[in-house]
C-alpha cells in the first residue's frame, strides 16, 4: 500500500475508532436464564427515572415498539405512583389481578466521563505523503477532545408467575442534549435483543 493510502486509512480508522467507543448500540453485558422457556406477554414497562416527563415518554415508547413486535405491554405510570418507591411489594400489589405477565425494568447503574476525539471540520487528510511532517505542525489541522457524560444502564425482565429473573442487559448511552434519541435508541436495541432470546413475538 502507498504511503499516502496508508496513513489515510489509519487515520479514518482512529476517527471511526473514536466515534463508536463513545457509546455502542450493542450489550456491554447480558445474561439469560437458561432455564425459562416460552415468551412474555402483557408486559409492564417500568423506567426508572426523576424526571416524570423522561419517564412518560420512555414507557409509552417502549410500549408501542412491542405492540409492533405482537407483544402486549403497559406503561408503569399509567397503574403505579411515581411518587413512591416502587419497592417488590408495591408492584406485586399494584399488578395482582391485572394478568401482567412480566415486568421490564430500565435503570440507570452508573455515570462516567469520557473524552470524545473530533477532527476539525476543514480536516486535511493529506494526500501527498511529502509535507505530511509540516502539514501536521499546523495547530489549525489538530482536533480537539471534548468531555461528555457516558451514562450505564441496566435493563431487567422478571417473569411474575415465578419472581424469578428471566434477562438482564447492561448498555451505555451518550448523556447528549437529545435525551429522546438516547430513549429511542435504548428501546430499539432493548427491543432487538428480546426478539434475538426469543422472549417476545415478533412482528406478526
Amino acid at each position: 500500500m502507498k504511503p499516502t493510502k496508508l496513513l489515510c486509512t489509519i487515520t479514518i480508522a482512529l476517527v471511526a475508532l473514536a466515534l463508536t467507543a463513545c457509546a455502542s448500540n450493542k450489550p456491554i453485558g447480558e445474561w439469560r436464564n437458561q432455564g425459562f422457556t416460552g415468551k412474555v406477554d402483557n408486559i409492564l414497562i417500568i423506567g426508572v427515572s426523576s424526571n416524570s416527563e423522561r419517564r412518560y415518554t420512555f414507557e409509552n415508547k417502549f410500549v408501542a415498539a412491542l405492540a409492533v413486535n405482537n407483544t402486549r405491554a403497559i406503561a408503569s405510570y399509567k397503574i403505579l405512583d411515581s411518587s413512591v418507591n416502587l419497592r417488590r411489594e408495591i408492584i406485586e400489589k399494584t399488578i395482582e389481578g391485572q394478568q401482567v405477565g412480566a415486568v421490564l425494568i430500565t435503570r440507570l447503574v452508573g455515570v462516567r466521563a469520557q473524552e470524545v476525539y473530533s477532527l476539525p471540520d476543514d480536516y486535511d487528510y493529506q494526500r501527498s505523503f511529502y509535507g505530511y511532517y509540516d502539514n501536521a505542525l499546523q495547530e489549525t489541522n489538530r482536533g480537539t477532545y471534548t468531555e461528555r457524560t457516558l451514562l450505564t444502564l441496566e435493563t431487567s425482565l422478571y417473569d411474575t408467575a415465578s419472581g424469578e429473573l428471566v434477562w438482564t442487559m447492561q448498555s451505555e448511552r451518550m448523556d447528549a442534549s437529545t435525551p429522546r434519541k438516547n430513549i429511542e435508541a435504548q428501546i430499539k436495541l432493548t427491543t432487538e435483543t428480546l426478539l434475538k432470546q426469543g422472549l417476545i413475538a415478533g412482528k406478526p
